[in-house]
């Protein structure tokens, strides 16, 4: 038996190790450009705006929402009480998920898990952080979001690198 040994007209060679060493670099570039525009974002919502936001939060719900609008704003308390109150956040988050499955809203479900996730990851509780981003996780793949579940597995690495897993 013969082997064909042309080449298909969509091969392409192997890149050099330079020339993978550039795009590794390239990439890390990136990724910490990223991050540095995201922390500068984030570190220009001070204490104070923080506690503004959350009262202004704690605020609409007294205004009596609907349903839709409650479960949105325990999500939010949620994730903004993550850099203040672990208790607080922890609490609003057993209220979003209570909501959001009376609700069956599965993409705020999949976002309250993710950001249970982050609060438990914040206080080193990294078996419950793993256990809500895989909640997350399995809502998101059902969605086929696959965004939502790229972002997944980076939460979950870093859950299991600094778990030492």
């Amino acid at each position: 038996m013969k082997i064909n040994s042309t080449l298909s007209p969509n091969f392409s060679a192997p890149e050099s190790s330079s020339t993978l060493l550039k795009n590794r670099f390239s990439m890390v570039c990136r990724c910490i450009m990223f991050l540095s525009l995201t922390l500068g974002f984030s570190a220009g919502l001070n204490a104070q705006n923080l506690s503004e936001v959350i009262s202004n939060l704690k605020s609409e719900l007294s205004k009596n929402p609907d349903d839709k609008k409650r479960a949105s704003i325990y999500s939010d308390l949620t994730w903004y009480y993550a850099s203040v109150s672990v208790d607080s956040a922890l609490s609003y988050g057993k209220k979003a998920i209570s909501a959001t499955e009376k609700l069956q809203d599965s993409v705020m479900l999949a976002q309250v898990y993710s950001d249970l996730g982050a609060v438990h990851f914040r206080n080193n509780d990294f078996k419950n952080s793993e256990k809500n981003y895989l909640k997350s996780y399995q809502i998101r793949k059902k969605q086929k979001n696959a965004a939502g579940i790229a972002k997944l597995n980076n939460n979950l690495a870093s859950v299991y690198q600094s778990s030492f897993q």
